[in-house]
């Protein structure tokens, strides 16, 4: 399971999630996830990173979802 939480407001266009831990003593791997919409709202772009001991991001996966 998987939890995320934004530390800010969705601006209509943006939002960044973060990984929360269930158990805060086992808090697991350093994760986000970024989505933003593109083409005028047609496209939701959808990334999740891995966060190395160093803050260093590394793409995981790259979900594109296209409005119909």
């Amino acid at each position: 399971m998987s939890i995320r939480q934004s530390d800010g407001t969705f601006d209509g266009r943006n939002i960044v999630l973060w990984a929360t831990s269930i158990d805060p003593d086992k808090p697991g791997r350093k994760t986000v996830a970024r989505a933003h919409l593109e083409e005028d709202g047609h496209l939701l772009l959808h990334r999740h990173y891995l966060i190395d001991d160093k803050g260093q991001e590394r793409m995981m996966i790259e979900l594109r979802m296209t409005r119909q």
